[in-house]
């Protein structure tokens, strides 16, 4: 069985900017387009360097919803960030899948701390208690499957607003018992403490991936390249067939109509 102090030792809370963490990495709740295009997808960008940013994620086209796409972190104090699109719809199994998403990419890039911001409950219109609760419970769901617990040092949830943190409050003592003995404010006082200016240096020793900084660029440059040949390939075959549709009514390749052994241009006939 998995101690339970064990899985709370984990958690944190932090209100403020999700952009001024020093982790692994920190999730940034985006749309299906990557887009950047309001809300904490917009400072999120703004903060990281938004052309930087912008012109890596051209290179993803796009995310479905529930999942994740990754990034390098720029001008963020977090190396990475894990880009998640929440539903608009309110789909509980979609808002689910985003953290799942998010922490099996953590593991694929071996990040061992992260920062999760309340996803979906902005302009996407996610009702914040059932937000809190859900994320609680598939974080914690997700450290008692197998070994998952020694794969991920510190999990930290930011909100920025009182009323984000009030709702988090209300679930955590129910998710994580253990945690429910420490009043928020002092967990949040307690967090805050640890910082270095404007920072928060959520883990003291903070993993080094030097050698991870490109994989998934790597992969997004391959599959950029994968995806510009198969247009290759499919404009090629288009023109073949206009190729040959164009012979079987009648035109050759040089622009001369075929009409009963003789040759005529094309221009001429009317």
């Amino acid at each position: 069985d998995v101690c339970s102090s064990d899985l709370e030792a984990k958690i944190s809370l932090y209100k403020g900017g999700i952009y001024n963490i020093r982790c692994d990495a920190v999730c940034n709740a985006t749309d299906i387009f990557l887009s950047g295009g309001g809300g904490l997808d917009s400072a999120m960008h703004k903060m990281a360097g938004r052309f930087q940013l912008a012109e890596e994620l051209l290179l993803l086209d796009g995310c479905p919803t529930g999942y994740c796409e990754i990034s390098r972190g720029y001008c963020l104090p977090a190396k990475y960030i894990i880009h998640c699109v929440g539903p608009m719809n309110r789909d509980a199994t979609k808002l689910a899948s985003c953290y799942n998403s998010a922490l099996e990419m953590a593991v694929e890039h071996k990040i061992r701390t992260l920062a999760f911001p309340c996803i979906a409950t902005g302009c996407f219109g996610f009702p914040l208690e059932a937000s809190a609760q859900i994320a609680l419970q598939t974080v914690r769901r997700w450290l008692e499957i197998g070994d998952n617990r020694t794969k991920i040092d510190r999990i930290v949830f930011v909100m920025y607003r009182t009323n984000e943190l009030q709702a988090y409050g209300r679930w955590i003592s129910s998710v994580f018992p253990a945690m429910g003995s420490i009043p928020i404010p002092e967990m949040v006082k307690q967090l805050q403490m640890e910082g270095e200016g404007e920072e928060v240096e959520i883990f003291k020793h903070v993993t080094k991936n030097d050698e991870f900084l490109d994989p998934w660029l790597s992969k997004a440059l391959e599959k950029k390249k994968k995806k510009e040949e198969e247009k290759g390939r499919r404009g090629k075959e288009e023109e073949e067939e206009k190729k040959r549709t164009r012979k079987d009514n009648g035109f050759e390749e040089n622009g001369f109509f075929v009409i009963e052994g003789k040759e005529e241009k094309e221009e001429e006939k009317e």
